[in-house]
């Protein structure tokens, strides 16, 4: 194997902090606050409020007796005025808390010293603390480590004490603290209490910089941010596991440490299990986990050669890698994964408890985006099990637990309630023994509509427990949205036995789990390909085995720091990595570093996919001779289409026009209209909305498509047959990965004959 792997577990360390550091800087480029004069707020609004603090206000935070409050809305004191000599001004703050419901507040008059800050004339806000679940040790308020230490040059140690002492209930004083932080020369001590001194003081101390100037204001500062703090999660899991050394506590062949030592660093008396052959021997009988000798399909399609390849050995290594072109039935093994593994927990059943080893049988399904994991987690067939309760649920940030899991959740209490326990014993009782029968027989076909009877029959006898936990769930989603419930060992146990199945984003995992080892069986990532390696921390470090999908030839992750913003990081340097470890975990603009890519060279088991299903032999036939794929593609039958479409794979309807920035993306409005008229043109000759597909690779195109596309169908009102806003999909190319319809429009807004246009600009 090559080398640039992790040699011990102090290289893994230094490759998580780059990770950190790389993250921050990154969110802090994406998601600064830009101060608003009063001429402009009049008219766009602005996206954060200001509050006056009081020495009274000031002295509740640091005593720790801050009101509990749901967590929707970030804050933080006090607001600081960043003015450096390449960009433009920004807002900040040293201390950063969540808060939540926030009334609607009133604007009084802007102040000359302050006109960016609009008054906020209200109860002052403050932050909830941590719950004293048995298995959390979270923390509520964090920093600004890109002004700190990227700015500033404080020591990144030094920054990380700050932030743990602001989570004690011993804080002390913002002038301590921050003279600390900031090693203020002899002479400068700050006033104690009062936040306004402090302000005029450090005013004093930093009002000559030339290269860096601060102005700080006595004030709060709450602020709107589409994007918020979507990585802050996955930063603190990070730097958990540097500060407590929690690597130093794996075996080897757990999943997070041969990620980065790779497959040949491991102990070479270790086989691809990581246990020695013997060892593999004495537990391969008692060992209920994997899938029986006749694999159950989800559907009525049986697996093709590799799918069943893949059913048969992915439980062979903690880690493996799955090769997976277009269309070669990625989502049908992941569910044919999924309905194995529930057999094999219905065979673990044996009375209404719950099963010794619950966890080794819980799966979680995830991937960078939510198209993603929605497709992989949608496998009970349409129409069908609607008696049954589902056996899997969706979770993710707060928005996907208010909108999706928080009605969900509603709506499963209510179907659970019309089921009587008295009357499931007995069913549960005969089919418990025909499981018994069928692990020394093949299933019937029909498995599937067994495994989920079973357990729904399950839930039905354990009611009352799992109503009061649900109840409790939806209590939390609906005060804090929040889904701390599972922290708790007793509650995630039979939340895992109520949904084996977990959906939901890598950025999520941390906000739902606590930071613990082996907490289910098995991690399912899909659209691997698509993901930064540093995002997947928090499920590495909690899973048993992880699987994932995916394809180095299509869409690469978006990289936004260059080698020589990276190469300026203050933070990193004490802490280097030697080149052959940065050029292979590192991911740089330029680079081409993905989960998938990683994973692959990485020597980890790897399997691929070869049969092709989906698309006309012509149009998989081109990708296959461009990226090299070796597939075996069926010659389907052309399905009946629209008279354009009705003998070709492939239309280039020419609409060249001209690209244009337009809101930091690209567009080219000639090629749009054209899109939007092909579209229209499509469903008046018979195409459903459904099967259409407008696909870009800017997010300016997708955006003015989408306008433009709503805007004739408000002009034709008339239009036959009439088009639901709600069917329509227009799309990023990688908002898409992993979605399929029948038709796609492409609008590439440049036309080149190299290919490689889609890394020229910003998309």
């Amino acid at each position: 194997m090559s080398d640039g792997f992790a040699a011990d577990n102090d290289t893994i360390y230094r490759i998580l902090n780059h990770w950190n550091v790389l993250l921050n800087y990154e969110e802090s480029k994406s998601a600064k606050i830009y101060g608003v004069n009063n001429s402009v707020a009049a008219l766009e609004g602005r996206s954060y409020l200001k509050l006056p603090l009081s020495v009274e206000d000031n002295r509740a935070f640091f005593t720790g007796n801050a009101a509990s409050m749901n967590r929707f809305f970030f804050a933080g004191y006090p607001v600081i005025e960043v003015t450096t000599s390449n960009q433009r001004p920004y807002l900040t703050t040293p201390i950063k808390f969540t808060i939540g419901h926030l009334s609607l507040p009133n604007l009084d008059g802007i102040e000359p010293l302050t006109q960016t800050l609009p008054e906020f004339n209200g109860q002052v806000l403050t932050a909830e603390k941590p719950p004293a679940d048995e298995d959390e040790a979270g923390s509520v308020y964090f920093t600004d480590p890109n002004l700190f230490e990227e700015l500033l040059a404080v020591p990144p140690e030094r920054v990380r004490r700050f932030t743990s002492q602001l989570n004690t209930a011993q804080r002390g004083n913002p002038a301590d603290i921050f003279s600390q932080l900031l090693e203020l020369p002899e002479g400068s001590l700050l006033p104690t209490d009062d936040i306004q001194e402090i302000c005029v003081k450090l005013n004093e101390l930093f009002k000559d910089g030339s290269a860096l100037r601060l102005r700080f204001y006595p004030y709060g500062l709450i602020w709107f941010l589409d994007s918020g703090q979507p990585t802050l999660q996955l930063r603190r899991d990070i730097q958990a596991i540097i500060t407590d050394r929690l690597a130093d506590e794996l075996p080897e062949h757990y999943p997070f440490i041969r990620f980065f030592r790779g497959n040949s660093k491991i102990n070479p008396g270790l086989n691809t299990a990581g246990k020695t052959p013997s060892a593999k021997k004495k537990e391969k009988k008692a060992d209920k986990t994997g899938n029986p000798g006749a694999y159950i399909s989800a559907d009525k399609n049986r697996p093709t050669e590799s799918q069943q390849a893949i059913l048969e050995q992915y439980s062979a290594s903690p880690l493996t890698v799955v090769e997976g072109p277009p269309g070669t039935g990625k989502t049908k093994i992941i569910r044919d994964l999924i309905v194995n593994r529930l057999f094999s927990l219905c065979q673990g059943i044996e009375n209404d408890n719950i099963p010794q080893g619950l966890d080794n049988y819980t799966s979680v399904i995830t991937s960078a985006n939510n198209i993603s994991v929605d497709h992989a987690l949608d496998f009970y067939p349409p129409g069908e099990y609607e008696n049954l309760l589902p056996c899997y649920i969706r979770l993710g940030n707060r928005k996907v637990l208010k909108s999706e899991t928080l009605p969900f959740l509603e709506k499963y209490t209510e179907r659970l309630r019309a089921f009587s326990p008295a009357e499931a014993a007995e069913e549960f009782k005969q089919l418990r023994r025909q499981f018994g029968d069928w692990e020394s027989s093949p299933p019937p076909e029909t498995m599937p509509d067994s495994i989920y009877r079973l357990l729904t029959l399950w839930v039905v006898l354990n009611q009352v427990p799992v109503l009061k936990l649900l109840a409790d769930i939806c209590d939390e989603l609906e005060r804090t949205s929040s889904f701390r419930v599972l922290f708790s060992s007793k509650n995630r146990e039979l939340f895992f036995m109520v949904f084996p199945v977990i959906g939901t984003t890598l950025l999520s995992v941390r906000s739902l789990f606590p930071l613990k080892t082996n907490l289910w069986g098995l991690t399912i990532i899909d659209e691997a390909g698509q993901c930064l390696p540093q995002n997947t921390v928090s499920v590495m470090y909690r899973t048993q085995k992880m699987l994932v999908f995916g394809d180095t030839h299509q869409l690469e992750p978006i990289y936004s720091t260059t080698y020589e913003e990276y190469d300026k990081l203050k933070a990193l340097r004490d802490s280097p990595l030697a080149e052959n470890i940065r050029t292979r975990f590192m991911p740089l603009e330029g680079s081409d570093i993905s989960l998938q890519k990683l994973m692959q060279e990485g020597s980890h088991h790897f399997m691929q996919l070869r049969e092709h299903f989906r698309c006309r032999p012509e149009i998989i036939g081109f990708c296959a001779e461009l990226c090299g794929y070796k597939l075996t593609a069926a010659d389907k039958p052309l399905p009946a289409f629209p008279t354009i479409l009705d003998k070709e794979s492939f239309w280039l309807l020419p609409a060249e026009g001209t690209e244009e920035s337009y809101a930091g993306s690209w567009l080219n409005r000639t090629e749009g209209d054209a899109a939007v008229q092909c579209y229209l043109y499509l469903v008046q000759s018979g195409l459903h909305p459904r099967e259409i597909a407008v696909l870009t690779p800017f997010r300016g195109q997708m955006n003015y498509i989408m306008f433009q596309l709503r805007s004739e169908l408000s002009k034709r009102g008339r239009l036959q047959p009439r088009i639901n806003f709600e069917d329509i999909t227009v799309a990023t190319a990688h908002r898409f990965q992993g979605g399929e319809r029948r038709t796609v429009l492409f609008s590439p807004v440049t036309f080149r004959k190299n290919p490689d246009f889609l890394n020229s600009k910003k998309i």
